[in-house]
């Protein structure tokens, strides 16, 4: 709330500040909405996606993504399997990176695994990783763990430099 005179905040060169805050560096100088397609990575041969879409908004230097894909044949794949085509590279420095929240279907794991992944610093990836027993991960070999019509969403909050 506020009553006559208060300041409830200021736009300047900086940016937009908050109250009475006149600092530079707590001014929100970038808000963004759009949209990106996940592709998975690296490319191989005859995969064919029945839906890949994705939105993201970034406040600053924090980007959350969201995506869903559908893949009507899954193709072949080269190795450490990934998600691209985020919209920002990841900021800071390896290993710095950020872990986000997956669903999937239809794919081939045992009952003790499930799908997770890392949002790794300097490049515009989600390496999917393999969780097993709540405990241990590993980057899956290929497309193994993939089938036709598996389904890969998600939400992924990382950090920026740009």
């Amino acid at each position: 709330g506020g009553g006559a005179g208060v300041i409830a905040a200021r736009i300047d060169a900086d940016g937009l500040k908050f109250g009475t805050d006149t600092a530079a560096a707590n001014a929100l100088d970038d808000y963004e909405e759009g949209s990106w397609i996940p592709v998975l990575n690296p490319t191989g041969s005859g995969t064919v996606y029945g839906t890949a879409t994705g939105t993201y908004t970034k406040v600053g230097n924090t980007v959350t993504c969201n995506w869903m894909m559908v893949l009507t044949t899954k193709g072949s794949l080269g190795n450490s399997v990934r998600i691209g085509g985020l919209p920002f590279t990841g900021g800071g420095a390896a290993p710095s990176y950020q872990v986000g929240s997956f669903m999937s279907s239809n794919l081939d794991l045992d009952a003790n695994e499930r799908l997770t992944g890392m949002q790794y610093a300097s490049n515009q990836f989600i390496y999917l990783m393999i969780e097993q027993n709540d405990a241990a991960l590993y980057q899956p070999s290929g497309t193994g763990f993939l089938n036709d019509n598996s389904q890969i969403s998600g939400s992924i909050t990382y950090m920026t430099t740009q």
